[in-house]
């Protein structure tokens, strides 16, 4: 990206994205109003416009800040990290479950819940963890992998929580939600890197969980156009690879 700016101006900008062969230049404002990054695809731009319209929260509200549970401890007088000390072998007394980074290969592991150093009251609830740092930037191809932690559970900063949730239905609800093609297209006009924190999430306005949620209930919903659609479809593929 490159920007030719005057101090003196203030107004719109006529913005040119470039993929591959195709040019496309719209005339709009640098910044959405209220909104502090600029969104590289002038494509999305009527479309974040008439999501905002409905005036719903921010997914974001539902995601973690980063290390949830305040397992980030560093060594003092250093940023080497401090591992946490849990039970790979079973649970004891006054254990909770703990999701760490490994936990698929070697085992769900068990901690005492007095060491919990933040958010002790999501431990009894039911959670939808997702990495924090997930595909490599690419919004055709990277995929969010979320998963189900039932109540007396808590994670590593290896993953954000998502919730917490009263009910474990509500929580498969939002999983079918996070694997829309909808819910990566307003996640992409954020998300560059790897790193998928919080802030990532803000374009995504939330849904009742109460219901399960498709991308042609989402699409019904906002009014999208069957160009919309093929916008979206045409940057977000399908799980396990772009459409034939």
């Amino acid at each position: 990206c490159y920007f030719l700016w005057s101090a003196s101006y203030d107004g719109e900008c006529t913005v040119t994205r470039h993929d591959g062969d195709e040019i496309n230049t719209c005339t709009r404002p640098l910044l959405e109003e209220g909104q502090e990054i600029f969104i590289r695809y002038n494509e999305a731009i009527p479309m974040l416009r008439r999501i905002t319209e409905y005036k719903e929260p921010s997914f974001s509200e539902v995601v973690s800040a980063n290390d949830p549970f305040g397992f980030d401890v560093r060594e003092k007088g250093s940023m080497k990290r401090k591992k946490p000390e849990f039970n790979p072998y079973g649970p004891f007394e006054g254990s909770c479950h703990f999701y760490y980074n490994g936990w698929r290969k070697d085992g769900v592991g068990h901690i005492s819940k007095s060491s919990v150093r933040r958010n002790e009251d999501w431990i009894g609830k039911y959670k939808v963890l997702i990495p924090k740092a997930w595909g490599v930037g690419n919004p055709a191809t990277d995929r969010v992998s979320p998963f189900i932690v039932e109540p007396n559970s808590c994670n590593t900063e290896t993953y954000l929580v998502v919730g917490p949730f009263d009910c474990k239905e509500e929580a498969e609800n939002s999983i079918s939600y996070m694997e829309t093609r909808f819910f990566h297209f307003f996640v992409s006009m954020i998300k560059n890197t790897q790193n998928t924190m919080q802030k990532a999430y803000s374009f995504v306005p939330i849904q009742d969980f109460s219901e399960e949620w498709t991308d042609t209930k989402l699409f019904e919903k906002y009014g999208f156009t069957s160009s919309e659609i093929e916008i979206i479809e045409s940057m977000i593929w399908p799980e396990g690879g772009a459409d034939e």
